[in-house]
């Protein structure tokens, strides 16, 4: 840098904007100050049932679940955990009444597919804004893949039944006993949730599937 020289980081965000403006779901997302919850249960394979925050056709959630599977900024990520956490916390209240055992949250882990290409966990970027009274229950490596699985969104509907059958496992040290919320970003056919949750079941927890949305 020569002497004397100053580069002003906001400057060049500017600059560079000219030759690579933000995306509409940029915009929107970057925009946006609340999210608002239509909340729907939806029943998956007979016996699967996942709680859904939002329709994932609509925006502002649309474009702000976009922009936090892309990048994880911290505003879609404290955005998406406020709209969560006020369900989240109405579901604990609710479910204490018939079972007082102790709870954890956590979220479907990324798939290789996703590290490789994206390189950060989208889903714990947002429980990690959690309020503080949900955080200290918040628990990673919960789930694990029992093989190589593809993004989903690639795939047809009995594709995606297919890809992710079987695919998970659950650690019985985590989720015996417990009640496990388990949280997804977009639910479709609720095949990834509706695995996730049998894997938990299987290993001795009592599972709750919740969506950001549904599509």
């Amino acid at each position: 840098m020569a002497k004397g020289v100053r580069y002003n980081g906001n400057m060049i965000s500017k600059f560079l904007s000219l030759f690579f403006p933000p995306s509409k779901e940029y915009d929107i997302a970057h925009k946006c100050s609340v999210l608002v919850a239509s909340p729907y249960k939806k029943t998956v394979f007979g016996d699967k049932n996942i709680l859904t925050i939002g329709d994932y056709k609509h925006n502002p959630l649309k474009a702000v679940i976009k922009e936090q599977k892309k990048h994880g900024s911290k505003h879609t990520s404290k955005l998406l955990a406020a709209l969560l956490a006020d369900i989240l916390l109405e579901e604990i209240a609710d479910t204490a009444i018939w079972n007082s055992a102790e709870y954890i949250i956590t979220a479907i882990p990324p798939s290789f597919d996703r590290r490789r290409v994206y390189g950060f966990d989208h889903l714990h970027l947002i429980l990690n804004h959690l309020p503080d009274t949900l955080t200290h229950n918040v628990a990673k490596k919960v789930l694990s893949y029992t093989r190589t699985v593809a993004m989903q969104k690639r795939l047809t509907r009995s594709e995606r039944l297919q890809n992710m059958h079987g695919a998970f496992v659950a650690n019985p040290k985590m989720v015996t006993g417990k009640i496990v919320y388990i949280i997804d970003d977009i639910t479709t056919t609720g095949a990834t949730l509706a695995e996730a949750m049998r894997a938990v079941q299987d290993a001795g927890g009592h599972p709750i599937g919740i969506a950001l949305a549904r599509a």
